[in-house]
């Protein structure tokens, strides 16, 4: 299994996280798991070209009208896993899909589901994605 790398462990002590790895036999996997949900927000709300060491860190400005409508909710969707799956190494088989809300229709919501490795073997998750405010939550 991967241990935290020396940058991995420096940012997340220097953000007040706590970047969590499964190298240590002291680790519960609640922890794990909370470790990977506050990088994936981290990331999701990062804007890309605001990273210093990485122009591709964080979610495209998806209000520049560079995207059709139409073509809209798969760009983000495609953004979403590009971020997960480019700045979050402990998760594997990234897949997201679009949740429609028959009560709010204009809400970006999606769900996204993972795998993480644990020691017992891939433990599948899903989580919500909600897009809204300038904000990413992750539910």
């Amino acid at each position: 299994m991967r241990a935290a790398g020396l940058l991995d462990r420096l940012q997340a002590e220097d953000e007040g996280l706590t970047y969590v790895s499964l190298a240590s036999d002291q680790v519960d996997m609640d922890s794990y798991i909370e470790s990977i949900k506050a990088n994936i927000g981290k990331v999701l709300n990062a804007r890309r070209g605001s990273g210093l060491s990485s122009q591709d860190y964080g979610l495209a400005d998806f209000n520049d009208g560079a995207t059709e409508s139409d073509d809209m909710s798969k760009y983000i969707m495609s953004d979403i896993k590009r971020c997960i799956c480019d700045f979050e190494p402990r998760v594997r088989d990234v897949s997201v899909r679009a949740v429609p809300l028959a009560h709010a229709p204009l809400s970006l919501v999606y769900q996204l589901s993972l795998e993480v490795e644990s020691r017992e073997g891939d433990d599948p998750l899903q989580f919500e994605v909600h897009l809204g405010q300038g904000q990413v939550q992750l539910v």
